[in-house]
């Protein structure tokens, strides 16, 4: 005898499965319950996929690139030429993140092996935010400085501040999301770059959240947090919406991991460079937003955004303030193709008076660069520029011509190179330090 079939119930399984389907794509598109926890659980399962071996400390993949350059750590130091000074150093060497401070030979004055884990060991701090609490290898350095008396500090990136005497002890720790540089105030304070995760009450509509907002801190010499403001919101409370929506889009791209604008940057317009900057008073802020390839000069405390301007660069890193009036950027000038489309990475000029640019190096055959991500560069003292090409593992530094006149590379093997996020060149009268040993 044929069976018959339940029409009711095969109504009601092909109904119900059409309206979680139809709520599935609801909450994908509008974000609603339970979207919060199934995106935090994703990112936690890909970032532990991602870091599986870190995780299991078998490779630090994350850290390492296939190596560009020969050699291994200095490689070329031309006295005469070159800048005289320490050089701090943050990267991953060997098996660990740490801060090394060199000589011109490459002699090592001093290091700083640094272990998230033991600085941040729960991480609650994160998981508001959507972030997991990486292992020692899941993070990195990034934004870092020492002060004369040898101390140095240095964010672990998205994930924390810290300050360690001379011989590595812990002197305080911020638990924010601080992230890519740290800028020494005039005041002894410290600006750098945190993060928010934005989501209802929406501050800033029409703009659909989550998304990831970035602050403007303020972080005072002995770690608490003294200020903040959203970047997001400067460009509503100067009517500049039309740059941050620039694409016509109100959500923010899971491409781009729900980042806004990607603040990479902030540098303080100092006492001895003001005058060279009739349109912007010293204390005046300098950012760098990579989404928006734009870089702007506001003032921190009124949040008015004094000048503004979007390209040439692509991508860009580390725009710094110069004696002469002009601003220097790090052009990472980003074509997915390593370079082989748009000329590789620049160091791009621009002149904020006249509305002009130009270009510092990285043009010129024989002269070339690229990192796809990150890198740095500082005006020196005696007219020369170090550079950090950081996926090449390299730091070097040119003369006003852009001829080679220091190099060091950041070997990890025969084949591969492990990344340098930050370097900076200090002359050594800059350091209260006459011994640096620490027994």
């Amino acid at each position: 005898m044929k069976k018959r079939i339940d029409r009711a119930k095969v109504s009601f399984f092909f109904s119900s499965a059409l309206l979680l389907f139809g709520y599935g794509v609801a909450v994908g598109v509008y974000e609603i319950f339970p979207y919060g926890i199934l995106d935090f659980g994703f990112n936690s399962v890909q970032e532990a996929w991602n870091d599986r071996f870190h995780v299991t400390r078998l490779r630090p993949d994350k850290h390492l690139e296939v190596a560009r350059h020969p050699g291994s750590g200095v490689t070329q130091a031309s006295e005469e030429e070159m800048a005289q000074g320490y050089t701090l150093i943050s990267a991953f060497v060997e098996d660990r993140n740490q801060l090394t401070l060199i000589r011109p030979n490459g002699e090592e004055v001093a290091r700083w092996p640094v272990r998230y884990t033991r600085l941040f060991p729960d991480g609650r701090h994160l998981e508001d935010h959507g972030y997991a609490n990486p292992r020692d290898w899941g993070t990195d350095i990034h934004g870092a400085l020492i002060l004369p008396d040898g101390s140095v500090v240095f964010n672990f990136e998205y994930r924390g501040m810290v300050k360690l005497d001379r011989c590595g002890e812990v002197q305080w720790t911020l638990p924010e999301m601080t992230h890519h540089s740290i800028d020494l105030a005039s005041d002894g304070s410290f600006w750098v770059g945190g993060r928010r995760r934005v989501r209802e009450p929406n501050p800033y509509p029409p703009i659909v959240t989550p998304y990831l907002d970035d602050a403007v801190m303020r972080v005072s010499p002995e770690g608490e947090l003294l200020s903040e403001f959203s970047v997001v919101g400067l460009f509503f409370k100067n009517d500049l919406q039309s740059l941050l929506l620039a694409t016509g889009r109100q959500r923010v791209s899971d491409r781009d991991h729900r980042e806004a604008v990607h603040l990479n940057d902030i540098e303080e317009l100092s006492p001895e460079f003001a005058e060279a900057f009739p349109m912007f008073e010293e204390g005046d802020l300098l950012l760098s937003l990579r989404q928006l390839n734009l870089i702007m000069v506001v003032d921190p405390e009124t949040e008015v955004i004094k000048w503004h301007r979007t390209g040439p660069y692509i991508r860009q890193h580390d725009p710094d303030y110069r004696a002469d009036g002009t601003i220097s950027v790090f052009d990472n000038n980003v074509d997915d193709q390593n370079g082989a489309v748009f000329g590789g990475s620049r160091i791009v000029l621009v002149d904020p008076a006249e509305e002009t640019a130009g270009f510092l190096y990285g043009t010129e055959e024989g002269k070339k660069m690229y990192t796809r991500v990150r890198g740095k560069h500082q005006n020196l003292w005696n007219g020369n520029m170090l550079i950090v090409e950081s996926l090449a593992g390299r730091i070097f530094e040119v003369d006003p011509d852009g001829d080679l006149v220091w190099e060091f590379i950041n070997r990890y093997d025969e084949d591969e190179v492990a990344r340098i996020n930050d370097a900076l060149r200090y002359p050594e009268e800059y350091f209260t330090v006459t011994n640096w040993d620490c027994g």
